[in-house]
C-alpha cells in the first residue's frame, strides 16, 4: 500500500500499488524451452514399435476387468423409414454397433507410445445454447506431428431444462475423455494398437461354455441403469435371450462400460421407452371407433355365453355343483393357509439393526452416485423392491433426488 500526505504531513488516501505486468514473453520462452528438451530427449531415445505393441497388448489384457474397460461401443436405434420406402416396400436396416477402442485403451496406447504429449481442456460452456465444450491435443515429439479434436455435448434434459452445475461438470469430463480419446487415437497408426483391442475383445466375449453366465451377468448390469431385457434385444437386433452369441456379449459389455464411463446416456443409446397408452385421431370425437366397437362386442358374447353356460349348468346338477364348490373352497382355504406362514418366513428379515442402517446408508450413497452418472429413476437396483428392504429402496430414492436421509436429530 501507499499514503498520499499533505503538507502537514497528514495521510489523506490510501492506494494499493498497481502490479507489474506479467511478461508473457518470458512465459512463451520458458514453455518452448521445455518443447524443445522433450524433442531432443525423443530424438535421442526413439521409439520401438515391435515392444510398443508387445506392451499394449500386456496391459490390455492383464485381465477381464481390464479388457472389458478397453472396449466402447454403441448402437443407435435404426430410423423410421420414410414413406417413400414403405411405399417401395424396402426393408428395414439393421441396427450396426459403433464399435472401437475406449479412452482406457487410448490412454495405455500413448503411454506405451512413448515420445509424445496429450492434453485436453473445457474451452466453452454455453448456458445459453446450453452445451459444452472440449478440445484434446495429441503431440508426436518424435515425428512432430500433432492431431487435435474437438467434442460437444449437450448440458440439458431431453425437456430442455439445463442441468444443475455438478451434472455439468460430469458432462465437461465425459467430453474432455472423448476428446482426449480421439485425439490420440487419430495420432498413434491403428496398426499399433489394433492387436490390442482385438485381444481384449476375444477375452471379453467367452467362451461357449462361459456363454449363458455372461449373458445372465450382462442383462442383470444393465438393470442397473433401468434397461430392460426388451431394449437389449432390439438394440442387438435379436428376438431373445436365446439368440444371443459370445460376439453379442462382447458389444453388450463394451456398450456397459460406455454407460458406466459417462461416455453416453441411456437415452442416446436405447431411445426413450414408448408410450402405452393408445393414440385417439380425433380427441374430439365422441364416436366410438370401429376396433373398439369390435372389441366391446367380443367381450359382451362373452359374458353371455359364460352367463348362459352357468345357467344350464346350475339347472342340470345344483346338489353336486355345490357340493363340488363346497369342497374347492376348503381346500383352496386350507392350501391357502399353510403357504402364509411361509410366505411370511420368506418376508422377514433376519440382519441385525446395525446391518440394516449400514445397508440404508450404502443404498443413499448408491442414490447420490446414480443421479451423478445422469441415469433416470427406473435405475433402482432391482432388489431394493423387496416388501423388506423397502427402507432401503427410500433411502435410494432420497440419495438420487438429493433429500437429507434422515431429518436433524434423528439417529440412524
Amino acid at each position: 500500500m501507499t499514503d498520499q500526505t499533505n503538507q502537514d504531513g497528514e495521510v489523506i488516501e490510501q492506494r494499493a500499488s498497481v502490479p507489474q505486468m506479467i511478461d508473457t514473453a518470458g512465459l512463451s520462452t520458458i514453455v518452448r524451452a521445455e518443447l524443445d528438451a522433450q524433442i531432443v530427449t525423443a530424438k535421442q531415445f526413439p521409439r520401438s514399435i515391435q515392444r510398443v505393441i508387445g506392451n499394449i497388448t500386456t496391459l490390455a489384457t492383464l485381465d477381464e476387468d481390464t479388457a472389458e474397460e478397453c472396449l466402447y461401443a454403441l448402437v443407435r436405434k435404426k430410423k423410421q423409414r420414410s414413406r417413400n420406402a414403405q411405399a417401395n416396400q424396402q426393408p428395414e436396416e439393421e441396427n450396426k454397433p459403433i464399435e472401437g477402442p475406449s479412452i482406457r485403451l487410448a490412454e495405455i496406447a500413448a503411454q506405451c507410445y512413448g515420445n509424445c504429449r496429450i492434453e485436453a481442456r473445457v474451452i466453452a460452456v454455453n448456458r445459453v445454447e446450453k452445451y459444452v465444450e472440449a478440445e484434446g491435443i495429441f503431440l508426436d515429439l518424435e515425428t512432430n506431428m500433432a492431431s487435435k479434436a474437438t467434442v460437444r455435448r449437450r448440458i440439458s434434459t431431453s425437456g430442455g431444462y439445463l442441468f444443475s452445475d455438478d451434472m455439468i461438470n460430469v458432462t465437461s469430463n465425459a467430453a474432455c475423455a472423448i476428446a482426449k480419446r480421439n485425439a490420440v487415437l487419430a495420432g498413434i497408426p491403428r496398426g499399433v494398437y489394433r492387436p490390442a483391442y482385438m485381444a481384449a475383445r476375444k477375452i471379453v466375449a467367452g467362451t461357449a461354455e462361459t456363454l449363458s453366465a455372461n449373458r445372465d451377468k450382462a442383462i442383470k448390469a444393465f438393470a442397473n441403469f433401468g434397461v430392460t431385457p426388451e431394449q437389449i434385444f432390439e438394440a442387438l437386433g435379436v428376438d431373445g435371450e436365446r439368440e444371443i452369441k459370445t460376439d453379442h456379449i462382447a458389444t453388450l459389455r463394451a456398450m456397459f462400460m460406455t454407460l458406466k464411463n459417462g461416455e453416453e446416456t441411456v437415452e442416446s443409446m436405447f431411445g426413450k421407452p414408448e408410450a402405452d397408452h393408445k393414440v385417439v385421431e380425433n380427441p374430439l370425437n365422441d364416436e366410438i371407433p370401429d376396433h373398439d366397437k369390435q372389441a366391446e362386442e367380443g367381450d359382451q358374447a362373452g359374458k353371455d355365453a359364460g352367463t348362459e353356460a352357468t345357467a344350464e349348468g346350475g339347472d342340470k346338477q345344483p346338489a353336486e355343483g355345490g357340493k363340488a364348490a363346497g369342497e374347492g373352497k376348503q381346500a383352496e382355504g386350507g392350501k391357502a393357509a399353510k403357504e402364509k406362514p411361509a410366505k411370511a418366513e420368506e418376508a422377514k428379515d433376519e440382519r441385525t439393526p446395525e446391518q440394516i442402517a449400514a445397508a440404508i446408508d450404502a443404498a443413499y450413497a448408491r442414490g447420490e452416485e446414480a443421479k451423478a452418472k445422469g441415469m433416470t429413476p427406473k435405475a433402482m437396483p432391482a432388489e431394493f423392491k423387496a416388501k423388506e428392504r423397502q427402507a432401503e429402496a427410500d433411502a435410494w430414492t432420497k440419495g438420487f433426488k438429493g433429500e437429507a436421509l434422515r431429518e436433524p436429530g434423528e439417529e440412524g
